[in-house]
């Protein structure tokens, strides 16, 4: 007999299969080994330039993210990183500096250098725990480097680092 003449002549029967075969198809896929998605956050780097006549204000931005990069595009000695790592004080700094140089227009720095370098996770880097970030502001003579130990997730460390870079750029904007 042909599987189409079973469930014509004997329906309660192919009903009864068709249940047995969703369920044995049920217990095997809760059986599967399932592997776990890496947490991985869309990228936070942007420049909000949404406003009308942001073209005056923003010249640019860049991202130096591979350490290599803060060497050779930002300027950052290769003693320096090799010696403190990227995720310090100075390397904060001297990163500023380097987006004020790298962004200058017709000779002229730019206005402002505003930088991050820290550890994400979900590994420490450089002997600096997960959180650690160090937030770099040039503005004219002034170069500073701020401290900044996060909780959270990846995203979670870059968005507070992202809002921290933000609220030291303000402040020193109107306080100059």
């Amino acid at each position: 007999m042909v599987i189409s003449q079973i469930s014509i002549r004997r329906p309660v029967f192919a009903t009864v299969m068709s249940l047995l075969l969703i369920v044995l198809g049920i217990m095997a896929f809760t059986r599967l080994p399932l592997r776990e998605l890496p947490d991985i956050d869309p990228p936070i780097v942007s420049i909000d330039t949404t406003y009308p006549g942001a073209s005056a204000a923003v010249v640019g931005g860049l991202v130096a993210y591979n350490t290599a990069l803060k060497e050779s595009v930002l300027g950052v000695p290769a003693a320096l990183l090799a010696e403190r790592g990227a995720v310090d004080p100075e390397v904060a700094r001297r990163m500023a500096s380097g987006v004020r140089t790298a962004l200058s227009v017709a000779g002229r720095p730019a206005d402002v250098g505003l930088a991050t370098t820290g550890v994400a996770g979900p590994d420490t880097q450089d002997g600096q725990p997960v959180g650690t970030v160090w937030v770099g502001l040039a503005i004219g003579d002034r170069v500073d480097a701020y401290p900044f130990l996060f909780v959270g997730g990846r995203g979670d460390i870059r968005q507070q680092a992202v809002s921290a870079a933000r609220d030291i750029l303000v402040a020193a904007l109107l306080r100059d």
